[in-house]
């Protein structure tokens, strides 16, 4: 038996290539556009003329603005991308489009485009973007500037077009001046229209325009019977619009002012002028097909010059003031006539309001500012701006871009906060919405993509998290002493306590009674095998003892020198064991250690408890009682403990002294005197301080009693010089009258 398979399968291989070879040549062939679209050779100021005259079928890119000097306008059947940017031209830049897709493009005129018809042309038509467009799609396309049309013939002027046949044109708008003359007598009709002079089966939508449609002059047009043989048409948006089967204009905005003028006899012409369209031909009556259209044009013209017994649908008489609010495109809930019944204006990533402009623009041609505010960002996170170029993301210090590039924000936890914080958010502050974020690094670090548009523009900040620890604090013997946190006045074996960076934290030993003294806070260093190890727990600078000191505060992250506090935390700088659990988490164990090694000491001073402040150990005395009961508590043998004196305003402190009389010279720490305000006592036995001060004298009362004095003495100094005087006196009247 033969193997069929083996002889047809060649054949069967022959004959797929061959039919999707036809296939793809058929689909070539019929497609409107360029298979091979996004394939875009790109256009420059250099390349510009040479490239399309050579491919007028392919696909091309805008890279820059384009200025065209001397142009010569052709026949267009490719891709054009815009990209953004603007063709300034002296002509009209192509003449007919057939089967094409334009789209992000704008263009402008070079002072003001002439253009003078042939003689005798049966019919012709003038468009800034072309004379004519067929089966194409147009879309964020602006028109600026200015033309002058000399016809001898037929002709329809637009702004975008002069003809335009079975295409879709959206999100388009146009700010032009046009001005045509007329001087054939044998001319049927002028059509002109702000946006497109005729439109025969297109698709028009959410498009504007702001024409001055300015002297349409009809010279010379008599015919023999004298009679004008041109019809006039004009609309501020379209001139001359035909539905046939599928035509639809919904969503449109125009305005501006319309002028023309007749050199002959009016009565017998045919002239049709509307505001909005200048005719209108296939619409049934409250077509949803023409509808929503509107126009701040205050002339006495209808709405549309001939109807053709269409009764127009939702058009409606615009407050020149009112165009160009936002509120003017979007949607609304209420019965009014609105806007984005059939197509909706796309106000987040198409259109925007710029404040330089009393109309709405098209982002595509926008520029918008990213910032990142570094003083918003929380402290340990740093944030940067990124943008895509040759597929690479590179740091930029811009701050405005163009519509459509690729930006990243670039958020990272800086090094000294690594251990301690994560990244959190980014929000942009007009929103106050937190963005979706691609997390590194465990959260240590992420980013933000985005493309630039009026939604994304604006200033962000970056939001860190702080990591929770666990700190247990505990005690070493239960039957010695318990653990409480700040204030409480609950006692505890054992506090579990979750920290964060930058808190600070305040726990205290407390003896379980007077025969027994607190004798230092100890970190716990666990080993794998289940011992462990202590280490004396410091504050302030690293080789600094905590003294005697039941209260301490935990300062967790940060690194300092303050007397006062315990610096707690990971990486350099810092030598504290922890545990990591198998969740991950981080544990901090520290334990307060007592002693039965005590010995009592009492403070006592010679002056009432109000005349100063009372430190021992770092802590305020509050108890006090009275001066013989200043302190009384049990504390470690030869443990120093530092003890300060805060004088009040009208004591001065003397010195330190023992009440038995005893020499404070072995008591007191190297460097310390006993005129300190601050002594680190170290005591072996039993200890009575005595705190010598005295109250400050008042200089005025001081030399009052000098002067009493003074005036004591020298009054008695007086008298005795009175009675010396007197009784000399007397002794010389005796002797004389003896004698």
């Amino acid at each position: 038996m033969k193997n069929y398979k083996i002889v047809y399968l060649p054949l069967i291989f022959i004959l797929g290539l061959l039919v999707s070879y036809f296939c793809f040549v058929t689909f070539s062939k019929n497609n409107n556009y360029n298979v091979f679209a996004n394939s875009y050779i790109s256009l420059n100021n250099d390349n510009f003329y040479q490239q399309l005259n050579e491919n007028p079928s392919g696909s091309f890119q805008l890279t820059q603005d384009i200025i065209l000097n001397d142009w010569t306008p052709i026949n267009f059947s490719g891709v054009l991308d815009g990209n953004g940017y603007t063709i300034s031209t002296n002509k009209q830049l192509f003449i007919n489009i057939n089967n094409s897709k334009i789209f992000d493009l704008a263009i402008e005129t070079i002072d003001t485009i002439v253009y003078n018809a042939k003689d005798n042309f049966a019919n012709t038509n003038f468009g800034i973007l072309a004379q004519s467009a067929y089966n194409s799609d147009f879309s964020s396309i602006s028109i600026n500037g200015s033309v002058s049309v000399s016809a001898k013939s037929s002709i329809a002027v637009g702004s975008l077009f002069g003809f335009a046949q079975s295409s879709v044109i959206s999100n388009c708008y146009s700010n032009t001046n046009l001005k045509v003359i007329q001087s054939s007598s044998e001319a049927l009709q002028t059509v002109v229209g702000g946006l497109v002079g005729q439109s025969v089966a297109c698709k028009i939508y959410n498009c504007y325009t702001v024409p001055l449609i300015d002297e349409i002059i009809n010279v010379n047009v008599l015919n023999n019977l004298n009679q004008p043989k041109t019809d006039l048409i004009i609309g501020g948006f379209i001139g001359f619009v035909e539905k046939s089967s599928v035509g639809l204009v919904s969503n449109c905005f125009c305005g501006g002012n319309i002028n023309f003028n007749y050199t002959q006899d009016e009565s017998n012409k045919n002239t049709y002028i509307g505001k909005i369209f200048g005719q209108v031909s296939g619409f049934s009556s409250l077509d949803s097909s023409l509808s929503y259209v509107y126009t701040y044009n205050s002339s006495n013209f209808d709405f549309i010059g001939k109807t053709n017994n269409v009764v127009f649908n939702c058009f409606q008489q615009k407050d020149i003031a009112l165009f160009g609010e936002r509120s003017n495109f979007e949607t609304y809930n209420n019965e009014n006539l609105q806007w984005n019944v059939i197509y909706q204006w796309n106000l987040t990533d198409i259109w925007t309001k710029n404040n330089n402009s009393s109309f709405l623009v098209l982002q595509v041609f926008e520029f918008f500012t990213i910032n990142l505010d570094q003083t918003l960002n929380d402290e340990g996170i740093s944030s940067s701006l990124l943008i895509l170029q040759n597929e690479q993301y590179i740091q930029t210090n811009e701050l405005k871009f163009k519509y459509g590039e690729k930006l990243r924000i670039s958020l990272a936890i800086t090094p000294e906060f690594s251990n301690y914080k994560i990244v959190q958010s980014l929000i942009k502050t007009d929103s106050n919405d937190s963005l979706i974020l691609n997390y590194q690094n465990n959260r240590n670090s992420a980013y933000f993509d985005f493309i630039v548009n009026a939604q994304t523009a604006g200033l962000y900040y970056a939001t860190a998290e702080s990591i929770e620890y666990s700190l247990i604090v505990k005690t070493e013997n239960i039957e010695h002493g318990f653990v409480k946190y700040g204030t409480s006045s609950t006692n505890q074996e054992k506090i579990t306590y979750s920290v964060v960076y930058g808190g600070e934290y305040t726990f205290v030993a407390d003896p379980i009674d007077s025969s027994f003294a607190f004798g230092g806070w100890y970190w716990v260093d666990y080993k794998d095998d289940g011992s462990f190890e202590t280490i004396l727990a410091t504050r302030g600078e690293v080789d600094s003892g905590l003294l005697a000191n039941r209260s301490i505060t935990i300062a967790f992250g940060e690194q300092g020198t303050s007397a006062s506090v315990t610096y707690l935390g990971l990486g350099e700088g810092f030598n504290i064991p922890y545990q990591v659990g198998q969740d991950g988490k981080v544990t901090f164990t520290i334990q307060a250690g007592f002693t039965q090694n005590v010995a009592n000491l009492k403070i006592i001073s010679n002056l009432d408890a109000d005349a100063f402040n009372l430190y021992v150990g770092g802590v305020l005395v509050s108890n006090i009682v009275d001066f013989i009961n200043l302190y009384d508590s049990s504390i470690q043998i030869g443990r120093p403990i530092l003890i300060s004196v805060e004088m009040k305003e009208g004591y001065i402190f003397d010195g330190w002294s023992a009440s038995s009389g005893l020499s404070l010279d072995d008591k007191l720490a190297e460097g310390e005197s006993s005129k300190s305000t601050s002594i680190n006592l170290t005591i072996n036995n039993d200890f009575v301080l005595e705190v010598s001060a005295h109250a400050e004298v008042d200089p005025v009362t001081s030399l009052l009693w000098l002067w009493i004095l003074l005036g004591c003495l020298g009054a008695g100094g007086l008298i005795t010089l009175i009675v010396i005087f007197s009784v000399r006196a007397k002794r010389r009247r005796s002797f004389i009258n003896n004698y």
